[in-house]
């Protein structure tokens, strides 16, 4: 895990050295291991280390193709430009090629032979900047179809004058921009470009409506309407001719595979589990955290890498934190997390939830989202002191199996009913009545989403997915605030729900889990690189090329049927077997409306979103205090978090002059 940043001025204007370390040192956490700069006249990068892989020791970034000129690399505590000449092209005439990346490239054996075989990586033993760099030789604006990991790059290509950006297919990695029409600034948080004091700090009324309406589907957008970001999976040139990016990763045109049997496909599964966490454990401390709450996920993260090291076929040792709850006993899983500490291999750390108030420590400037802040502080800072520099988690599984829950929609949809009936049984397992097995079973998949919302609202009912009634009007109507909510960007239409649906979750991995950016961003603080194994994109290759019905079948304890069929032997059965799963909404309902209710009244008692006409408070505080009578059950009160992350958020990180903006952006910027 690092940090990188970098200015381009297109009208030639050289860079200000002194810009460019301040951009850096915004986020000094990400570089303890030093921070290095190279500038060549109107282009500059800067490259915060933090090593946490056996090869990072080595890396020595901004990494520079060829010297060119006055351009040059050089080393923490110094920056290019002072006290030398650094703007003007090339003395020497000889292009130059310069990389800057934050950066984990797995599958290294096969990319080195091939980038050996073609001649375009001389040498043995590179780093992960060597090998997208001779990537980049090698295929050019391709490469990011060839490389597999976590990553956010830019390269500056002197021979064509060009800036080449990518960010990997999932968003594991942070890539942030600004861009007026002259100036370029780049950076892994958008701290670093706010420390430019030029870029204006007007805030972005749509991704503000699309956090209070819980719409996670348009991540370009930041709260500042300067900065944007570089979307998961795609790629981003600046040259003479202006911007222009694409998605570079479109897993629908994945080449079909199809065996005999349920076991080929289980077994190929299960090979490509080993190398997603395998690929995730390289380490250079030698100790990896797993937060495992005791779901089929994560417990199969924690499982695989506990098998790796005792094995031998990983030199990491993992260690397991669990979260455990004392009070809110129904939130508590650590009973099924602690039967893998039955085998060797595995260490286990236990924190308690209740130890630490929701609102205890505020929103960081990146993100609104402020779900146990002191929690997960406390818990990187016990990683830290364990020797850890990685942290794993199971985020990813429900992204990719979650859409072939819904096979039954195809079956109800195209007349099929009689195989609807191991559907229906499942239900009344699962505690329905007949009536409402029929409902959810036959009829819901006959009718569309929008029909399904007009009907809610006709009944007073509220879903995740309706706009709150306290959005004030205007904002609703200024942004289509409910029609953000059906926009969709996917490209391919598939004939089957389940599959579309499955395609979906998938091509948008990083946009399931809202506060994945806030996990990486509270890591980074702590020196640690958080990862996602089930976040892989050769596991997501491999589900949307065969059967969805692999994915999940009627019946308790059938869902991720592919997952916890590759994971008998592995994982206590238990837990692989397990029907249900825990959440943390009985814990955060009473911390809002019992524990912290007076800090919520006091936010919200002068509130910024009220007086900025984006919610109408008086309805909000009615709701709060009919969740906190027991006397509102229209939707699960954390909904109740959005507009209470944002309030804080505003009132921490903005003030009242800051204007805000609704601007559409443009076309290559992908909404």
């Amino acid at each position: 895990m690092s940090g990188i940043c970098g200015t381009l001025h297109l009208d030639g204007a050289p860079v200000q050295p002194e810009l460019l370390r301040t951009m850096a040192t915004a986020a000094a956490f990400r570089g303890r291991d030093g921070i290095r700069y190279w500038v060549d006249g109107a282009v500059g990068f800067a490259h915060l280390a933090l090593h946490t892989t056996p090869e990072s020791v080595r890396e020595r970034q901004p990494l520079l193709l060829k010297k060119a000129g006055p351009g040059r690399a050089v080393g923490p505590g110094e920056t290019a430009g002072l006290g030398g000449p650094a703007s003007g092209g090339p003395a020497s005439g000889e292009p130059a090629c310069c990389l800057t990346a934050d950066a984990r490239i797995d599958g290294r054996r096969e990319l080195e032979e091939v980038l050996t075989t073609s001649g375009h990586l001389d040498h043995h033993e590179p780093t992960d900047a060597d090998l997208i760099l001779a990537a980049y030789r090698c295929w050019g604006e391709q490469c990011p179809e060839h490389l597999v990991g976590d990553y956010a790059f830019a390269v500056w290509d002197g021979n064509q004058r060009k800036l080449f950006c990518a960010r990997d297919v999932v968003g594991a990695k942070p890539f942030h921009y600004h861009f007026d029409g002259r100036t370029f600034h780049f950076a892994s948080d958008l701290r670093q470009i706010l420390a430019d004091p030029a870029i204006s700090r007007d805030l972005d009324g749509y991704a503000i409506s699309d956090f209070l309406t819980f719409n996670f589907r348009h991540l370009a957008r930041t709260m500042f309407g300067a900065i944007q970001r570089l979307l998961p999976g795609h790629c981003l040139v600046l040259d003479a001719d202006g911007p222009r990016a694409w998605r570079y990763w479109n897993p629908d045109e994945t080449p079909q595979i199809r065996y005999r049997s349920e076991d080929q496909y289980v077994e190929h599964f299960r090979d490509l589990l080993w190398h997603a966490v395998g690929d995730r454990m390289r380490s250079h401390s030698g100790r990896a955290a797993i937060l495992t709450s005791g779901g089929v996920d994560s417990s199969s993260v924690a499982a695989l890498a506990q098998h790796l090291y005792a094995s031998g076929r990983s030199p990491t040792q993992p260690i397991a934190y669990t979260i455990a709850f004392e009070r809110h006993r129904e939130c508590d899983e650590r009973h099924y997390a602690m039967e893998l500490a039955d085998d060797p291999g595995i260490e286990f750390r236990q924190v308690t939830a209740e130890k630490f108030g929701l609102l205890d420590s505020g929103p960081t400037i990146e993100s609104p989202i402020i779900l146990g802040e002191s929690l997960f502080r406390h818990l990187h800072s016990q990683m830290r002191e364990d020797g850890c520099d990685v942290v794993m988690d199971g985020v990813g599984g429900d992204s990719l199996f979650d859409g072939a829950k819904l096979l039954y929609w195809d079956e109800a949809r195209s007349g099929r009913w009689w195989r609807l009936r191991p559907w229906l049984a499942a239900g009344r397992e699962s505690g329905f009545s007949w009536p409402q097995a029929i409902r959810s079973y036959c009829l819901v998949p006959l009718t569309s989403k929008r029909l399904r919302y007009w009907l809610d609202s006709r009944m007073s009912r509220s879903r995740y997915w309706h706009v709150p009634r306290w959005l004030r009007p205007e904002l609703a109507d200024k942004t289509s605030a409910a029609e953000r909510l059906f926009q969709s960007s996917y490209t391919k239409k598939f004939r089957g729900v389940a599959r579309q649906y499955q395609y979906e979750d998938i091509i948008s991995l990083a946009q399931q889990s809202p506060g994945n950016d806030a996990f990486v961003g509270r890591a980074a603080a702590a020196h640690l690189d958080h990862r996602f194994p089930l976040l892989d994109r050769r596991l997501a290759e491999f589900v949307l090329a065969t059967p969805v019905e692999l994915g999940a079948k009627p019946g308790r304890g059938k869902t991720k049927w592919l997952l916890r069929r590759a994971m008998e032997g592995l994982l206590p059965e238990r837990i692989r077997q397990r029907p249900d799963k825990t959440g943390w909404g009985p814990y955060l309902t009473y911390q809002l409306y019992q524990e912290s209710a007076e800090e919520v009244r006091g936010l919200f008692a002068d509130s910024q979103l009220g007086g900025r006409q984006l919610v109408d408070e008086n309805l909000l505080l009615e709701e709060f205090e009919a969740f906190c009578d027991g006397k509102n059950d229209l939707y699960d009160g954390s909904s109740i978090l959005y507009p209470l992350c944002m309030e804080w958020w505003l009132q921490k990180h903005t003030h009242r002059e800051q204007a805000i903006l609704f601007e559409q952006l443009e076309p290559w910027q992908y909404e």
